[in-house]
C-alpha cells in the first residue's frame, strides 16, 4: 500500500486536524510518509519516529484552520508498505497561527505499557499521543487517567495502534501513557 484515503469532517471553532500515521515494512525508506493532505491542502509534520530495527514508523501531522466541511485525508508513503494505518481527529480552540507548542518522539515501553513525558510551554494546550505496539503482547490497552482514547485498534493483525488526547493542560511537565 502506498497511500491511504479516508473521509474526515472537522469541528468548527478554530479547528485543528491531527493525523497520525503508522507503517510496518521491512524496507526502511518505504515506511516514511512523503505527505499528508486534507481537502488537497498539505498538513505540517509535527514528528516522525522510525524504528529501523523493528521495521515501523509512526508520524504526526497537523493543519490549523481547515475547511470545516467533510473532505478526504490522503496519506502518501514513500513506497509500497506491507501494513499501514492512519487516523484523523479534530480539536477546537486551537491557536491558528502557531498551533504547535512542543513535539517529541520515542517513548518508554514494555510488554504491558507505554509512556512518554513532555514539557508543555503554553497553558491550555492539548497533548496528543500516537503509539504503535508491534511484536509483543498484543492485548488490549487503556489510556492513563485524564486521557481520552481516540484510537485503539489493530493494524493488520500484527500491531496495536493507539492515540489519545489530554487537555487542556497547564504549562509544565505532563505524561501520556497506556497499560
Amino acid at each position: 500500500v502506498s497511500s491511504l484515503t479516508f473521509a474526515h469532517t472537522p469541528i468548527v471553532g478554530n479547528p485543528l486536524i491531527h493525523v497520525g500515521t503508522f507503517a510496518l515494512d521491512g524496507t526502511d525508506a518505504e515506511r516514511l510518509v512523503s505527505g499528508v493532505t486534507f481537502n488537497a491542502v498539505a498538513l505540517t509534520k509535527a514528528n516522525e519516529t522510525a524504528d529501523d530495527t523493528n521495521n515501523f514508523t509512526v508520524s504526526s501531522w497537523y493543519l490549523a484552520g481547515p475547511a470545516t466541511s467533510a473532505a478526504n485525508v490522503v496519506v502518501t508513503f514513500a513506497g509500497s508498505c506491507d501494513n499501514v494505518g492512519a487516523y484523523a481527529i479534530s480539536l477546537t480552540g486551537a491557536h491558528q497561527t502557531s498551533p504547535l507548542d512542543a513535539a517529541t518522539g520515542g517513548l518508554t515501553a514494555t510488554a504491558n505499557s507505554a509512556s512518554k513525558s513532555i514539557t508543555v510551554v503554553a497553558a491550555n494546550s492539548w497533548v496528543i499521543d500516537t503509539v504503535l505496539q508491534s511484536g509483543i503482547d498484543l492485548g488490549p490497552f487503556s489510556p492513563d487517567a485524564n486521557q481520552t482514547s481516540r484510537v485503539n485498534t489493530t493494524l493488520g493483525g500484527v500491531a496495536n495502534i493507539f492515540a489519545s488526547t489530554k487537555g487542556p493542560v497547564t504549562a509544565g511537565a505532563t505524561s501520556m501513557g497506556w497499560s
